[in-house]
């Protein structure tokens, strides 16, 4: 409970609430045999209602919380210490390469999590991200334009973690040539 989200927390909350099939299934998973994976903190000294930040495991703490309000003896959770992230940049590297080997982010998710990177100065430029991640120059910077759509076009999906990468360029297209057109149509879509 001491253990807080950090600045470039990656999922969105969408994928943090039984509303979600993955979170139901990673809850479930810890309530019938326990946790196996630990997350991985970093102490703080900065806030008097947290010790800790989430390094990795974002989703496995939020599970535990909810499993911890749950149950009668409550719910603990299996934290290690990180003394290796002290800084953002060193965070930002662990949160992909485990979402990588794990249930991987959907292109939203990982268009705000590089805008993240960006607005918190961890990385000056999506070259900078592409490089460090491994990914491509045109990955990096698709991901962040699904995340930089209008917040109508987001609606009118209902989540935005289920719009696909090759959609972009249309919607882009669309929005460039038929801009208030296509913002009515995807109010519209939202509102049905």
């Amino acid at each position: 409970k001491r253990i807080r989200f950090g600045p470039i927390a990656n999922r969105d909350e969408r994928s943090l609430t039984t509303k979600d099939e993955a979170f139901r299934e990673l809850k479930a998973d810890l309530a019938a045999s326990g946790q196996e994976f630990p997350i991985k903190v970093r102490a703080v000294a900065d806030d008097a209602e947290h010790d800790f930040e989430v390094v990795a495991g974002h989703r496995r703490l939020r599970a535990a919380l909810e499993l911890d309000r749950e149950t009668p003896a409550g719910f603990r959770i299996l934290a290690l210490l990180d003394e290796q992230a002290a800084e953002l940049k060193s965070i930002a590297m662990k949160m992909f390469r485990e979402n990588k080997v794990r249930k991987d982010l959907t292109p939203y998710e990982y268009g705000r999590m590089f805008q993240k990177w960006i607005d918190a100065g961890v990385f000056k430029t999506q070259s900078e991200i592409a490089a460090a991640t491994k990914l491509s120059q045109p990955s990096v910077s698709v991901y962040t334009a699904v995340y930089q759509l209008p917040k109508e076009i987001h609606q009118a999906f209902g989540d935005p973690g289920v719009i696909a990468m090759r959609w972009v360029q249309e919607l882009a297209k669309a929005l460039k040539d038929h801009e208030r057109e296509t913002l009515a149509r995807a109010r519209e879509i939202a509102r049905l």
